[in-house]
């Protein structure tokens, strides 16, 4: 058991989001709202390039890089986090 009450065989069995899952939230978030990439960027103070990048699942996004996407699109960075369940 870890100091954060998580067991270790919960730690081993816990994978980070796919990064062309992150992406795609990303996409449908910002068409949501109707921007595109480089609106987006401009709002979170980021490179179009670094948008572009990460909704193609080419680029693995820093946690600060996260934090002002989300700022931007109003949401918390655990809704960029979440994988959606596909039917």
């Amino acid at each position: 058991m870890t100091r954060s009450g998580i067991s270790e065989s919960d730690l081993a069995a816990w994978e980070p989001v796919p990064r062309p899952e992150i992406g795609r939230t990303i996409r449908q978030l910002r068409k949501k709202r109707g921007w595109t990439q480089t609106q987006l960027a401009g709002k979170a103070g980021i490179r179009q390039a670094t948008v572009s990048g990460i909704e193609r699942g080419m680029r693995d996004p820093a946690y600060g890089t996260l934090i002002v996407i989300a700022d931007a699109l109003e949401v918390l960075v655990s809704v960029l986090l979440i994988i959606p369940i596909r039917k």
